[in-house]
């Protein structure tokens, strides 16, 4: 009965968020590639705030390795609940145990949280956490409207800041993750276009046909759009094709896009198999699109719990800092949340985790203003910080554990 309530409320108000979203803007169509892409997996994509979300369950160390943020398959149209895997022995803590619901799609983005969790650091705050997977952040902000999940582990889209708009009763309480001054996504060009010289950088791609997973309104079409704005150009100025992130290479191949928005392995497939060129690299550096979020109801409820989450996050993002984030027990909670291996996980460039979760105002106000001037959200006012974003539990946290020292 939990599952179909949830799913009820979900695809409500996903419904609701939806048909106030990106009405000012067509539906960008889909590509369809007549062959499919050879399997793989990746860390650093599967940390790209500019990915749709893997279908790797949460908490099956079986589950297949598709947690790349450039991997993209087909998730399930409505939240599933997974129990979270069995947390690490920690001390018992001296009052009831809490149960947190968090919903998150399973990326390294949100490794944070399962840091947290199986390095013992919310069992020591006494919190049992019981993970419902989701799709897509949208489909999150219904629960966390109406309180039928705590925490949303999320990307941030269009979708979300019309929700912002419309007072849905939520609140950023961290950054989940960044990108470094270098990281595995790219913008890249078919090989043929680079080749004969019609596309040499990302000023040649107006009036072309460009491949974002989620197409216009989502995370990948706001990090688009900032290549583009340094060229003098915007996302308007482009085609955009929703591609996902696993179809990315083939399309580039048989033409269905001539550039396309795409993390390893799918970039490095693409570029190895001949394909396509790198257009841009490390561009946007500080993009910081996948967040944690509270309810309006845990926050008003339980904020003696809010803030001990807060602080096992805050926890496990310090266990996972430097040379301590591909430790063998790290590693293994990398590989049973999200299916990516270690072996992978070694070789890529890590996401920025802070240590003290550092909330990124500036670059949410950034992708705000992004999708409002694109005409992905159904408003033209900006929403102010406050609306959108609470720093009291991430200040009770390090007051707490004091500043992180290496």
């Amino acid at each position: 009965m939990r599952t179909r309530a949830l799913r009820l409320w979900a695809l409500m108000l996903v419904a609701a968020v939806a048909l106030a979203g990106c009405a000012p803007t067509p539906p960008a169509p889909t590509a369809k590639p007549t062959e499919a892409p050879k399997p793989a997996a990746s860390p650093a994509a599967a940390a790209s705030p500019a990915a749709s979300p893997a279908a790797s369950p949460a908490a099956s160390p079986a589950a297949s390795p598709a947690a790349s943020p450039a991997a993209s398959p087909s998730p399930s149209p409505a939240a599933q609940a997974v129990p979270a895997p069995a947390q690490a022995a920690a001390p018992k803590p001296a009052g009831p145990i809490e149960r947190v619901v968090a919903a998150h799609v399973p990326l390294m983005s949100f490794a944070i949280l399962y840091s947290a969790i199986d390095n013992g650091f919310m069992a020591e705050q006494g919190i049992e956490v019981e993970l419902q997977r989701v799709a897509s952040g949208t489909e999150a902000v219904g629960f966390l409207a109406q309180g039928q999940v705590d925490v949303g582990a999320i990307g941030l889209a269009a979708g979300i800041f019309n929700a912002f708009n419309r007072d849905f009763d939520m609140r950023v309480v961290a950054t989940a993750s960044a990108w470094g001054q270098q990281h595995d996504v790219m913008i890249l060009g078919a090989a043929d276009k680079v080749s004969s010289g019609e596309l040499k950088t990302v000023a040649d791609l107006k009036g072309k046909r460009v491949g974002i997973a989620g197409g216009a309104g989502s995370a990948g079409a706001y990090l688009v759009d900032a290549a583009l704005r340094t060229v003098g150009l915007t996302i308007k100025d482009v085609q955009v094709v929703n591609v996902p992130n696993a179809d990315m290479p083939v399309s580039l191949k048989n033409a269905a896009v001539d550039a396309g928005l795409a993390g390893v392995p799918f970039a490095n497939q693409a570029v190895g198999e001949g394909w396509a060129q790198p257009l841009l690299q490390n561009f946007e550096p500080g993009a910081a699109s996948t967040v944690f979020m509270y309810s309006g109801k845990l926050i008003k409820e339980r904020p003696g719990v809010a803030e001990r989450f807060a602080v096992a996050m805050m926890q496990g993002s310090r266990a996972m800092q430097g040379d301590q984030y591909a430790t063998e027990k790290n590693l293994q909670i990398w590989e049973k949340y999200t299916g990516v291996k270690p072996d992978v996980v070694k070789s890529g460039i890590p996401l920025v985790y802070s240590p003290d979760l550092a909330i990124s105002k500036d670059n949410i106000a950034a992708q705000e203003q992004g999708h409002r001037e694109s005409g992905f959200t159904d408003y033209q006012a900006a929403v102010p910080l406050e609306k959108m974003v609470d720093e009291s539990f991430q200040q009770k946290a390090l007051a707490k554990l004091g500043p992180y020292r290496p």
